[in-house]
């Protein structure tokens, strides 16, 4: 079914993106000079790399397998949706920051 190809299509790049998300923030943030703007996740951050990564990883992760599960409701899809714009918006403001501002050398 399309819905369905489309759903799997959008939670990939959720992953995806929350991959390179996390490469990014470990670079930048635990070991460079940015800060974590999320209060939760520089919770996680201030008590090490791992903690930080396995709480986003669980976190996006375990987000997407509900999105899965409930596929079939409008508000699944809508989450999809908007959890993908989301990282799409981020991917655009980290490729911002390495090739415009050069913040990773």
């Amino acid at each position: 079914m399309l819905v369905d190809r489309i759903m799997k299509i959008l939670l990939l790049f959720i992953v995806l993106f929350n991959i390179v998300d996390l490469i990014f923030s470990t670079l930048t943030i635990y070991y460079g000079e940015l800060e974590e703007l999320n209060p939760v996740m520089e919770m996680y951050l201030n008590l090490g790399i791992v903690p930080f990564i396995i709480v986003k990883s669980v976190l996006v992760g375990g987000g997407c397998i509900i999105l899965w599960r409930y596929r079939e409701k409008l508000i699944a899809k809508i989450g999809a949706f908007v959890a993908f714009n989301y990282y799409l918006l981020l991917m655009i403001y980290i490729i911002y920051f390495y090739c415009v501002e050069g913040i990773i050398n």
